[in-house]
């Protein structure tokens, strides 16, 4: 018999990400992180691996705009 357990982090889910701090949109891409902190790809990539930070491949979702943001604060841009 099969019953639907949640995933760990359904709380993220229910965050209303239009109502954050940081500039989130849907998608972006790691170039886009990368320009508003004024860094190259490769940096962020450093930056990511350094503070142990895994995203997926492809275009970053909010939920995962938002752990780089937190990680290394809004950019100033």
């Amino acid at each position: 018999m099969y019953t639907h357990q949640p995933p760990p982090d359904e709380s993220f889910h229910s965050v209303d990400f239009t109502q954050t701090q940081y500039p989130v949109s849907i998608v972006k891409t790691r170039a886009q992180i990368a320009d508003e902190y004024g860094i190259s790809v490769r940096t962020l990539y450093r930056w990511l691996k350094k503070h142990h930070i895994e995203v997926p491949s492809g275009v970053l979702k909010p939920v995962h705009q938002i752990l780089i943001y937190q990680a290394f604060g809004a950019p100033e841009k």
